[in-house]
């Protein structure tokens, strides 16, 4: 049961090889996110990891089989849980040493696409997501992951 996923921005091509699932339901009501992340939170949240770190965070509020989502701001009128995310935040190639973020050339931080789709398709416990996100910069960020959400 391997996961596997990458995405690309400016030409350049990232692995996210770690799904995290973090939709809840409180009150009735949906809410949360899904991130792919180079490494595991478990190996990162220790004062003794170094290396580069790239995730890309959706705010996907509800996870539905055959759905593909396209951005709407949560807080604009006709946002839908069902047909929109709400946010789309990516980081790629940050520089951590011993656990503390080190900031450097080269990394690239992303956040408030203007537009974007993300498909999801589950087989079993495995899921695919293929997503495309534009950014006002006029970056795209295109991307899939494939393989199993851990819950956090």
């Amino acid at each position: 049961d391997s996961n596997a996923g990458s995405f690309s921005v400016n030409g350049k091509s990232y692995a996210v090889n770690y799904g995290y699932d973090g939709t809840y339901i409180e009150d009735g009501v949906s809410d949360g996110d899904v991130a792919f992340v180079s490494h595991s939170f478990t190996e990162t949240d220790n004062d003794k990891f170094s290396g580069t770190y790239s995730y890309v965070d959706l705010g996907i509020d509800s996870l539905i089989d055959g759905a593909t989502y396209t951005f709407l701001p949560s807080y604009q009128d006709g946002y839908n849980k069902a047909k929109n995310f709400g946010w789309a935040d990516i980081a790629a190639g940050m520089k951590v040493v011993n656990g503390e973020y080190v900031e450097s050339d080269g990394e690239v931080s992303l956040g408030s696409p203007t537009s974007g789709t993300v498909t999801v398709k589950k087989s079993g416990s495995r899921y695919t997501f293929t997503f495309e996100l534009v950014y006002s910069t006029s970056t795209t960020v295109k991307g899939q992951y494939t393989g199993t959400l851990e819950k956090y």
